[in-house]
């Protein structure tokens, strides 16, 4: 069954969401990092999804906020943002994440890459691949397009050693314009059981389009937030007794 993760994006200590991945143009949400990982977890995400903004612009970290908001908690996390290096997936993993995500270290630096992989195993390391609405894989915070389209790389990073990946459709993330059918149609039918998607998802449509495509996962991100979705309708929705 899809896998729900619900997304915490971290930028000064603080949640929010950048709109396209923009700094100068983000949106701060009310509550404390903790108190909607906690809601999130009531009403039964299979994983927090946490990405640190500002480790993924070079501004910084936000280390000890995810430190507190892993705490306790019931369900696993992943976190991403900014993963660069073994030592600070390591560092992650200590803070109580379940895995980390990787993404821009796989292009520019393959050996370090695979020294993370290995050292962790691929339990514990995911790789994102944020992709525009071509499928044209990009790098650096989305500034820079590779050559690369998803199609092609997903069977090599699944090569590499990696069970499970990241696709987001970047020109549709935190615009709450609902996940693109042309844009599924280019991840290959035999490959989706290892393949989470985020990006524009925002209704109980998109949800069961994913599903019924064979998708791994689903990440939930500014429909939450908006309270256009909750967690525990997406869970009913995708409910075998339903």
């Amino acid at each position: 069954m899809l896998k729900i993760y619900a997304a915490i994006d971290l930028f000064n200590g603080r949640v929010a969401r950048l709109f396209k991945g923009r700094k100068d143009d983000v949106t701060y949400y009310p509550l404390q990092p903790r108190e909607y990982a906690r809601k999130w977890a009531e009403e039964g995400a299979d994983w927090l999804h946490i990405i640190d903004l500002n480790a993924a612009l070079g501004d910084g970290n936000n280390l000890e906020v995810i430190k507190n908001v892993v705490r306790d908690l019931d369900v696993p996390v992943q976190v991403g943002g900014g993963v660069r290096n073994l030592e600070y997936a390591l560092a992650l993993l200590e803070a109580g994440a379940s895995r980390v995500i990787i993404s821009s270290v796989f292009f520019t630096d393959r050996k370090e890459a695979s020294r993370i992989l290995t050292t962790l195993g691929p339990e514990h390391v995911i790789i994102a691949l944020d992709c525009d609405s071509s499928g044209v894989v990009m790098i650096k915070g989305w500034r820079e397009a590779t050559r690369l389209k998803v199609s092609d790389l997903l069977p090599r990073v699944l090569e590499f050693g990696f069970n499970e990946v990241l696709v987001t459709d970047v020109t549709r993330d935190g615009t709450l314009l609902g996940v693109s059918r042309d844009f599924l149609n280019l991840i290959p039918a035999e490959l989706r059981g290892n393949v989470i998607i985020a990006g524009g998802v925002a209704r109980l449509g998109d949800i069961l389009l994913l599903s019924e495509f064979g998708f791994s996962g689903v990440v939930l991100g500014k429909a939450l937030y908006e309270n256009i979705l909750t967690v525990s309708t997406a869970r009913t929705a995708l409910s075998p007794s339903r």
